[in-house]
């Protein structure tokens, strides 16, 4: 009985933060103001805006300088918010990122929003771009050591493998690409790297089948992060659908596309503005109309009868390496952060 009331009360509290995420975003300070406050921090540096509030707090109380890191443009995430809940995100920003010393986010277009909607002049950016001296596997990832990705996916020679990397969910253009593939040689394939509730798997299964695709629509699980752009090398392409369904998906540069370049494959994208521009600056591929599924079709088509030709060129990747690896990112935070403690030393002078 008393396990059942706890269920219920989860459950009730879980959907008045779905509808009021002031409560969730606040439900961190109790539990960690104490302890930041208690280390006594040169600096803070906080990630999304549910660390926000309280670090802010915490800033203030042992006059520690603030740096927030904004993964995404919360007022604009994907699904998109309601009205209620756009304008507590709106509040809690407006309040909150004008305390921020710095503000880093993940490229221009966003970095450009923050600084008009909220009056913001200290901002960097920070690319969510993969390492290339790997990193620590977790044991839960042993057993893709060795593994290949077209023999994982099952794919003969011939196969023309076009991958996607990450999340399996809502607005991420799959079903569209699945929609694009039907009417394309049998021999292209579209192959799934990536966590996804099994229900929205089992949804894709059953929406690939309707459409005939059967064996053309391959769903592999995750692998080590640091090891994707290494194991998607297998790929004749890599495709990278995003819908144009809120601000912050209009304006995205994510770490699949960064992992999609790192591997050399060349991409074929939605033209959205941020991918768009590093494809045309670095000759990495093609992009289509978001919206338009003939258009996106006819590049797909394109890509596989000039799967050589299309290839990005060494010199080209070598130089987009050099420029957002994580090792470059982690050159670009070391400075910021060294910059405040300086400034920090200089309030205490």
């Amino acid at each position: 009985m008393l396990g059942r009331i706890k269920g219920r009360l989860g459950l009730f509290f879980a959907r008045w933060q779905q509808h009021f995420p002031l409560i969730k975003f606040f439900s961190y300070v109790p539990v960690h103001y104490k302890r930041l406050t208690a280390f006594e921090p040169d600096i803070i540096y906080a990630h999304d805006l549910s660390a926000l509030p309280v670090s802010a707090m915490a800033a203030k109380k042992t006059g520690a300088r603030l740096v927030f890191d904004s993964h995404e443009l919360e007022v604009h995430r994907n699904p998109p918010l309601g009205a209620l809940q756009k304008a507590q995100v709106k509040w809690l920003e407006k309040k909150y990122l004008r305390k921020c010393d710095v503000v880093t986010t993940v490229c221009t277009s966003a970095e450009n929003v923050l600084r008009h909607e909220y009056k913001l002049k200290n901002t960097a950016l920070i690319y969510n771009a993969p390492g290339l001296k790997g990193g620590k596997s977790h044991p839960r990832w042993e057993r893709h050591k060795g593994a290949s990705f077209r023999g994982d996916a099952g794919l003969e020679r011939d196969d023309f493998a076009l991958v996607y990397v990450g999340l399996i969910a809502r607005n991420r253009g799959i079903e569209f690409i699945l929609r694009t593939i039907e009417r394309l040689p049998e021999k292209i394939k579209l192959v799934t790297v990536g966590p996804g509730l099994p229900v929205m798997k089992s949804r894709l299964r059953a929406y690939a089948d309707r459409l005939g695709l059967g064996e053309r629509f391959i769903m592999l699980e995750p692998v080590n992060p640091p090891d994707v752009y290494k194991y998607i090398r297998g790929a004749d392409a890599a495709i990278i659908p995003v819908m144009p369904a809120t601000l912050s998906y209009e304006i995205a540069l994510p770490n699949k596309f960064f992992e999609a370049a790192f591997a050399g494959l060349p991409i074929i994208s939605a033209d959205l503005v941020e991918m768009k521009k590093l494809i045309e600056e670095y000759d990495l591929g093609v992009y289509y109309d978001a919206l338009d599924e003939e258009d996106c079709s006819a590049k797909i088509l394109y890509a596989y009868k000039n799967r050589f030709s299309i290839k990005p060129s060494k010199e080209n990747i070598q130089a987009f390496r050099q420029r957002f690896s994580w090792e470059s990112q982690e050159a670009l935070i070391l400075s910021i952060l060294n910059q405040q403690l300086a400034m920090k030393d200089q309030e205490n002078e």
